[in-house]
C-alpha cells in the first residue's frame, strides 16, 4: 500500500485510519538443528498485539505466522517482530512476508 510499509525495520504506518486486516510470517533458518521456540507479534506503537509463539522439534526450518483484524490510526506504527530461542537466521523466502489491507467500513 501506497509506500506504508518499510520493509527494512519491518514497521508499517497507514496514512488513513480505519480497519486493517494485517498478515506477517518469518521463515526461520536455525543454525544449529535441534528443539526451538519462536514468538511473532505486531506492536502498535510499542504495546504487543497478536502474539504467537511456536515449538519446533528438530526441524530444519520453522514458519511462524500471525494475523489479526486492527483499528489502526493514520501515522500509527506498526511493527513485526520474532524473537527465537535459538540463533539462526530468517530466510528471504515466501516464507517471509507482510500483508495489510484497509477493509471498507460500509457495512461493518
Amino acid at each position: 500500500m501506497a509506500n506504508e510499509y518499510n520493509p527494512a525495520n519491518s514497521t508499517f504506518t497507514p496514512q488513513t485510519t480505519g480497519v486493517y486486516s494485517l498478515q506477517a510470517s518469518y521463515a526461520f533458518q536455525p543454525a544449529v538443528i535441534g528443539n526451538f521456540s519462536l514468538e511473532i507479534v505486531f506492536l502498535i506503537n510499542g504495546v504487543t498485539f497478536s502474539l504467537n509463539n511456536e515449538s519446533f522439534v528438530g526441524s530444519l526450518t520453522g514458519i511462524i505466522s500471525t494475523s489479526d483484524i486492527l483499528q489502526l490510526n493514520a501515522e500509527d506504527e506498526v511493527t513485526v517482530a520474532m524473537r527465537s530461542t535459538a540463533a539462526g537466521t530468517i530466510l528471504a523466502s515466501s516464507g517471509t512476508h507482510f500483508a495489510a489491507a484497509r477493509l471498507s467500513s460500509s457495512g461493518i
